[in-house]
């Protein structure tokens, strides 16, 4: 074997091994939802986490407790930190989600530092929260692993 063809075999191995390392890398979330609404949906993304059958890890930067407290500045502060952590905000869009002044204004944070946003539909027919018109975000229109996966490891 040439030492030319040998060098090129090499470079095209570290690049497969790299884009496989890249695509395997654990990726930052922070998942936006109404915690009373679509609190499942966020579990069902952890249980598909932690079945090894699914092809799927994550670091999960929620702040994942209920927004019921006076010192709103307090837990904006804590979700600013949580989404300056993450490099993509899932956002779980169910009936209400578009009315939660705390989910749209996430998402208004995520894009003012400039996030990936992949927002999913638990219906197709829920409506998109105003806050992202005229912004560029991912959206699926349906709650379905496989597109959802996909999605994140395009992040």
């Amino acid at each position: 074997m040439s030492s030319k063809l040998k060098y090129f075999l090499s470079i095209i191995g570290i690049s497969l091994t790299s884009y496989y390392l890249y695509r395997k890398r654990k990726r930052k979330i922070f998942v936006s939802y109404h915690s009373k609404k679509e609190a499942k949906y966020k579990n069902m993304l952890k249980a598909w986490q932690k079945n090894s059958n699914f092809d799927l890890d994550f670091h999960d930067k929620s702040v994942g407790i209920s927004i019921n407290t006076n010192n709103e500045s307090r837990i904006k502060a804590g979700i600013t930190k949580k989404l300056n952590e993450s490099n993509l905000v899932l956002c779980i869009v169910g009936k209400e989600t578009h009315k939660r002044p705390m989910v749209n204004w996430e998402l208004q944070k995520a894009k003012e530092l400039q996030k990936k946003i992949l927002i999913v539909k638990t219906n197709s027919k829920y409506k998109t929260p105003t806050c992202l018109l005229n912004s560029k975000f991912t959206i699926l229109n349906s709650f379905k692993k496989e597109e959802i996966i996909k999605e994140i490891y395009k992040s």
